[in-house]
């Protein structure tokens, strides 16, 4: 796939690969801080939210 549809596909997965990345090294052991699909939105919210 190429074109700026394959940029925007690409663009995303690298920022899920950073999120999950984040996510990790957050986290004692190997596979516990491996997030959900619905936790990786958590990091994209600004600074302050409180997430219950």
């Amino acid at each position: 796939m190429t074109g700026p549809a394959a940029d925007g596909e690409r663009a995303g997965r690298l920022a899920r690969a950073i999120t999950t990345g984040a996510f990790a090294v957050a986290s004692h052991g190997d596979w516990e801080g491996a997030p959900t699909r619905a936790e990786l939105g958590m990091l994209g919210t600004p600074p302050g939210t409180v997430v219950r």
